[in-house]
């Protein structure tokens, strides 16, 4: 609020009320401008009748049309002339081609041949009145000295036309030419006027108007700067009212938070029971190293797990950091997940009663611990026919261990492997990394005698050989 103030003061006013009041006042002296600009427009009106300007804009108005008359002529002038010059040249041309020929043929008239011109062979005796060369009949060429002068008098006729009409439209541009200067010479004079006389009747007429409006616009900007600045500071209150009320509830909620995190941590008999849950379910899976007597941790406000010996306290505690198999890190989560669903399904919590479990079996292999993979299905078969028969369980994994004949479970099991139609992955688009279309399997064929040899090496093989999606239980 002290900020807000401020800013009032540093602009001229004290408190909103005041800054209102300002802005009203600018926007009245706004208004009374406005006023007198209307005024000093309708004396300026009835006080001129006809400026200079009314008219000398009709006159330049004329030259430019006749400006672009003259242009358009000029255009077509010179469009005329460029094609009779091409028409003119044409005509010359075929005029020297056409002498260069019949000269040409005068003077081989008068030649004996022997030989022939191409080849140089002798030619063959013709019969008389035919060619020496090609053996065809002469033909008279007297016919032919009167076409050719009908045509050189017919050349020279077209010609000296030609050249008529190209001087006519020479003349005539230049007619335009110096018509369209003195047009020009005009507008520029028109043109000049025009602007003297605006000049004249601005600086006149307008200058009292222009300040006017110059000063108006400056009120109205200042009110409007003035009204924004009205508007912040109410925006900003409301902001800190807004941002109270928040940490009023922020402190409120933290309190409640607090009071209820005392609360859980201070019944500790889910905890407990939550502990012997985990132990129960590790042991019946035969987790190797995790006995019933081992003791539970549960520490707030994480609550994650960590087992040591009963016998020896100072021994190394197991937890989700610690464990170093990864095999063993799995069934020691998936046991902690399922000591949950059945410590809510015993007190009745608002935990979703599905249970899905993604490849528990991952690292550690069906034939060499066999006991392991069998002890971890079995413990989930028990629990669903007891506990968890109202929860949904899901099994992800790469190999399927069927429940045992007596236990009356509805099971639907899917194998997933790529590229098969008769057992389809859950992706159906997805496809085996290799460019060229192989398997991993194929890429290498040796893997699964790899892994026989070297068990340590299980669950690599087991990855090689198996599908990237197991069969699913549910």
């Amino acid at each position: 609020m002290v900020s807000t103030v401020r800013v009032l003061t540093e602009v001229g006013v004290e408190s909103e009320e005041a800054l209102r009041k300002k802005v009203d006042s600018l926007r009245g002296r706004a208004d009374d401008l406005q006023e007198e600009i209307e005024d000093a427009r309708s004396r300026a009106q009835n006080q001129l009748t006809r400026h200079a300007l009314d008219e000398l804009r009709p006159e330049a108005r004329r030259l430019d049309e006749e400006l672009g008359r003259i242009d358009a002529a000029m255009a077509d002038l010179r469009a005329s002339h460029d094609r009779d010059t091409r028409h003119l040249n044409e005509i010359e041309t075929l005029s020297l081609k056409f002498k260069r020929s019949a000269s040409a043929r005068a003077v081989l008239s008068g030649v004996a041949f022997t030989a022939c011109p191409r080849c140089a062979q002798s030619l063959p005796p013709r019969e008389a009145g035919c060619c020496d060369v090609c053996g065809q009949i002469d033909v008279d060429a007297a016919p032919y000295s009167v076409e050719q002068v009908v045509i050189e008098r017919d050349v020279k006729a077209r010609v000296v036309e030609l050249k008529d009409i190209i001087a006519r439209h020479q003349n005539s541009l230049a007619d335009l030419g110096r018509t369209r200067e003195l047009l020009a010479a005009q507008k520029a004079k028109i043109e000049a006027e025009r602007n003297e006389a605006s000049r004249r009747f601005d600086s006149a007429l307008l200058s009292a108007i222009l300040g006017k409006e110059r000063e108006r616009a400056a009120l109205l900007q200042e009110a409007t700067s003035l009204a924004a600045l009205s508007r912040l500071s109410q925006m900003v209150e409301a902001q800190k009212e807004s941002i109270a009320g928040i940490e009023t509830r922020e402190r409120l909620l933290r309190d409640d938070l607090k009071a209820a995190r005392e609360a859980a941590e201070s019944n500790a008999s889910n905890v407990e029971k939550l502990k012997e849950l985990y132990i129960d379910c590790l042991t019946r899976a035969g987790v190797p190293g995790i006995s019933a007597d081992d003791v539970v941790e549960l520490s707030p406000p994480s609550f994650f797990p960590s087992i040591r010996p009963k016998t020896d306290p100072e021994s190394q505690v197991t937890s989700f950091a610690t464990i170093s198999s990864g095999g063993k890190k799995n069934l020691f989560k998936s046991c902690f997940a399922i000591a949950l669903h059945r410590l809510a399904e015993a007190e009745k919590a608002p935990l979703p009663s599905l249970l899905i479990i993604d490849s528990a079996m991952k690292n550690i292999s069906e034939r060499e611990n066999r006991r392991q993979f069998e002890g971890f299905y079995r413990m989930l078969y028990e629990l669903k026919l007891e506990e968890l028969s109202l929860t949904q369980i899901v099994l992800i994994d790469k190999e399927y261990s069927a429940p045992p004949a007596k236990f009356d479970l509805e099971v639907n099991e899917r194998h997933m492997k790529l590229e098969d139609p008769v057992s389809p992955p859950l992706i159906p688009y997805l496809r085996n990394d290799a460019e060229d279309g192989v398997s991993p399997t194929q890429a290498f064929p040796d893997a699964a005698e790899v892994a026989e040899d070297r068990p340590l090496s299980d669950a690599r093989a087991e990855s090689r050989e198996s599908s990237p999606n197991g069969p699913t239980a549910t």
